[in-house]
């Protein structure tokens, strides 16, 4: 919309709001693991990865968590993670390096391997 200075009326557009509160939902439900909300939340939708719930597939309350969650992929692909000690950045499905995800660069090695969802932690512990 057009602000009071180039002769709009200032206001915002809803819709673009919203989308921007969901998202920030989204990326503090991600990184806050601690906070009450997320563990109802988590407990309620079963977490997937320690990142965000599984999909919502109850067709009756969970509209709310459904809209924000479909999201997810929007804000995952326009983030970057730090991996920091390795334990909640996922090896193979994660996107730690520049390229890409390593299942999808050496994808005959990940369809060979037992352990698909370890850790970086994991891996290069003894």
């Amino acid at each position: 919309m057009t602000s009071k200075e180039n002769g709009g009326l200032g206001i915002k557009n809803l819709k673009l709001q919203s989308k921007a509160l969901s998202m920030k939902w989204l990326w503090k439900y991600a990184n806050n693991n601690q906070m009450l909300w997320r563990k109802v939340i988590g407990a309620k939708y079963e977490e997937e990865d320690n990142w965000i719930t599984k999909e919502v597939t109850t067709p009756y309350g969970a509209s709310l968590w459904r809209s924000i969650k479909s999201l997810w992929n929007e804000v995952k692909s326009n983030s970057k993670a730090k991996v920091m000690d390795g334990s909640k950045t996922r090896f193979w499905k994660d996107i730690w390096h520049e390229k890409g995800n390593m299942a999808d660069l050496f994808l005959d090695i990940y369809n060979l391997i037992m352990f698909q969802q370890s850790t970086i932690a994991d891996l290069l512990s003894p």
